[in-house]
């Protein structure tokens, strides 16, 4: 499997960070287009939200930048912890803005105003409309595809959370197309009421995606350990090194895409301060080796009568 860090973890996002703004500015003209043709409020508020995918793509792009950036005197561990900290941001944005849209949605169902404009209500101006929507959703269908296998390559958060919105657009311009299918093949007033509704189920998709970024994120910042199973599995892979009588303690932590790993092990205290530290030195390289997203990895080498002395 490639190891995409540093410099080639960044040049990775800045390229699909990039692709993502142009792609988006597209969307945005053509979904604009479209809604003012077709009289859509719906694909107007598409049109809305991809334009908020630019300023996203934006941020995506400075955060992965700052976040790559080397440890200094002040930040001694780095800055990826940036990335963690600008998705959640992100998250916390998009749930207020759905929150936000579906309440208007819900205001308009009350009211009855549907948000259709009477005079572009034809069917020549919901094809012209159907038709940029179409376009408008296998684009974003292919840049949600290209977003999230370079965000699981290089495990990038920010990456994972652009490729949950591009689904949740592709969602709603699925909903907007078929809101639009209904209006241009049925001529009734009281239908026009599914223009609001498809605005709430698309924002409960965003709401609902946005809070799994939001949970993950906040774990990552909080120091989340590995899950269990791949915890054991470098802990029974340091077991078998040569040396290593007794793993006493195993800490993990998550920083955006990399592992933090420090293990107290026990060996031979008749052994040499030099034979000792090449012990660790040893667990260090193989362990670095074997998993590829190990940032750091600190070795306490503890004597292994100490752990006997404990024991009693």
């Amino acid at each position: 499997m490639e190891k995409i860090i540093g410099e080639e973890y960044f040049k990775r996002v800045k390229k699909i960070c990039v692709i993502e703004m142009i792609t988006n500015y597209f969307l945005t003209l053509i979904k604009f287009i479209g809604g003012i043709i077709s009289g859509s409020s719906a694909l107007i508020s598409d049109g809305v939200n991809s334009l908020g995918d630019i300023v996203t793509s934006t941020i995506a792009l400075i955060s992965s930048k700052a976040s790559s950036k080397k440890a200094d005197d002040t930040h001694n561990f780095g800055h990826a912890k940036i990335e963690s900290l600008i998705s959640l941001i992100f998250s916390v944005v998009l749930i207020c803005l759905s929150v936000f849209l579906s309440y208007n949605s819900i205001l308009s169902l009350i009211n009855k105003d549907y948000l259709i404009n009477e005079s572009n209500d034809t069917n020549s101006s919901i094809t012209i409309g159907l038709i940029l929507v179409i376009v408008a959703l296998i684009t974003k269908f292919i840049l949600f595809l290209l977003t999230y296998i370079n965000g699981k390559k290089t495990k990038s958060p920010i990456l994972k959370a652009q490729a949950i919105d591009h689904l949740s657009d592709s969602l709603s311009t699925v909903i907007s197309l078929i809101t639009m299918i209904v209006l241009f093949f049925v001529s009734n007033d009281n239908i026009k009421i599914i223009d609001p509704i498809a605005s709430i189920i698309i924002n409960v998709l965003i709401i609902i995606g946005s809070s799994k970024i939001l949970i993950e994120n906040s774990s990552l910042l909080l120091d989340k350990s590995l899950p269990k199973k791949e915890q054991e599995e470098i802990y029974n892979f340091i077991s078998n090194i040569k040396g290593v009588n007794h793993i006493d303690a195993l800490r993990t932590r998550m920083v955006s895409n990399r592992i933090f790993i420090e293990v107290e092990i026990s060996t031979d205290g008749n052994l040499s301060l030099y034979e000792a530290h090449k012990i660790s030195e040893n667990i260090r390289e193989e362990v670095l080796n074997k998993f590829i997203d190990v940032k750091h990895i600190l070795v306490h080498v503890n004597p292994l009568e100490h752990l006997n002395e404990n024991d009693l």
